[in-house]
């Protein structure tokens, strides 16, 4: 049986395929920097991110259950990576706040600005290297995936489903039933008790939710 001849062709096919296949962690970064944005946005208070981010580093709780391997146990070897790659070739900071070396794998104060630099770096057009986006977008997506399952955790989507009933159902100004009235009183304690929605990375492990 004869052999395909054209080899440069299949070659070239190939290549493209695989290159093709390539994914951009620039872009699914800048993606997730948005909800991370939009969450450090309100719980700071502030639209300056230079601002932003002093208060973040100021956050100190969901980073303590970290260190203590209580939470975000999948982000330490990419923590680890990041100590590695920024000893052997420290990363050019692009501004005064961060010498680009990370100290340890605990180093979450380097790992905020780290996040902020790539931002930057991707957003006004500089030049980064793939590896940094992919250990940027899969620390921040570890985070942001702790972030979001305890705002879930809150308050979920059943409970703010009653309690727009029972307040229709007030306001259409039904007779409430003994049972209507304990719901009622159920969901609101549930509410009121509740951490804020904004404030769960200073909720420790094992705070009641």
């Amino acid at each position: 049986m004869s052999r395909n001849n054209n080899v440069p062709q299949d070659a070239y096919l190939l290549t493209r395929w695989y290159q093709s296949a390539q994914v951009d962690y620039g872009v699914h970064y800048l993606q997730l920097y948005i909800a991370y944005n939009a969450w450090y946005r309100e719980v700071s208070n502030t639209l300056n991110d230079r601002e932003a981010i002093s208060i973040l580093k100021k956050r100190f709780v969901i980073w303590d259950d970290y260190t203590n391997g209580k939470t975000l146990r999948l982000l330490e070897p990419y923590m680890k990576r990041l100590v590695e790659v920024s000893h052997q070739h420290p990363m050019v900071s692009t501004h005064m706040y961060w010498n680009g070396e990370f100290r340890d794998q605990y180093d979450w104060h380097s790992l905020i600005e780290f996040w902020y630099q790539i931002r930057c770096l991707i957003v006004h057009g500089s030049q980064y290297k793939p590896k940094h986006a992919w250990l940027a977008y899969e620390t921040l997506n570890i985070f942001m995936g702790e972030i979001i399952d305890r705002m879930r955790a809150c308050f979920d989507d059943h409970d703010l489903e009653s309690m727009q009933s029972l307040s229709n159902t007030q306001n259409e100004s039904i007779r409430q039933s003994a049972r209507f009235k304990r719901l009622q009183y159920r969901l609101y304690r549930k509410y009121i008790a509740s951490p804020n929605i904004w404030q769960v990375d200073m909720q420790r492990v094992g705070d009641s939710k």
